[in-house]
């Protein structure tokens, strides 16, 4: 289990306060929504809690443990509760798809159940013929689905998924599908932090935080049964 306490944030790049003493506690097995404008601050929120950004002010506890004051091997072995899938996507652009999705694994030999899992959701996506191909020969759209498939392969490894807007270049359908997996995930116990503009994922997240100029300006908690 992952528990994660942010305690009075503060982020500045040059001149500009990007995050402004936000606290909040994220519990194992919550489903939060992060929502606001662009430029409100909510990429760089969801990297200072997942150990990517050191804050400036404040801390993060994960565990009962202040992340930032660890050594840089305990930091190491607690983002290894972490998924992340980027916004935008970093690929090895002359290696396979399947190669790609398991990156994840680079310091861990994937088992064939990895590789099965690989396959079976590169299949749930229709992109089953596309797993020896190239990675750059993959469209925007289709690329963004591998990065969301490298994101949730590890799950049964990871305690917390971190997802910045992994659905904006996706179409309806795909999107509904995909945030019935982060669902189903979250019904397993795994924590899912989700930032997206989607009025949709409001009705998969079980607490949404609101965002401007840095600041969380509105909270709600939805009933979840």
């Amino acid at each position: 289990m992952t528990e994660i306490r942010a305690i009075s944030l503060i982020k500045d790049f040059s001149t500009r306060r990007v995050i402004n003493n936000i606290s909040m506690d994220i519990n194992q097995g919550n489903f939060i929504l992060i929502k606001g404008p662009s430029g409100a601050g909510k990429t760089t929120l969801a990297m200072i809690i997942s150990g990517l950004i050191k804050p400036d002010g404040g801390s993060v506890h994960i565990n009962g443990r202040n992340y930032y004051n660890l050594s840089r091997f305990d930091r190491y072995k607690l983002r290894k509760s972490f998924s992340y899938i980027f916004q935008n996507n970093i690929f090895i652009n002359n290696s396979s798809v399947i190669e790609n999705i398991l990156i994840p694994f680079i310091n861990k030999k994937a088992s064939k159940n990895d590789f099965k899992k690989a396959l079976y959701y590169l299949d749930l996506f229709g992109l089953n013929n596309t797993a020896n191909k190239k990675i750059y020969k993959l469209s925007g759209g289709e690329q963004a689905i591998i990065g969301i498939i490298r994101g949730i392969i590890t799950e049964e490894y990871t305690d917390v998924i971190i997802a910045d807007e992994p659905t904006s270049q996706l179409n309806e359908e795909l999107e509904e599908k995909i945030l019935k997996i982060f669902k189903y995930l979250n019904s397993k116990g795994k924590t899912i932090l989700l930032i997206s503009h989607s009025k949709k994922a409001e009705l998969f997240a079980k607490e949404i935080y609101f965002m401007e100029n840095g600041k969380i300006t509105n909270y709600e908690k939805r009933i979840k049964e």
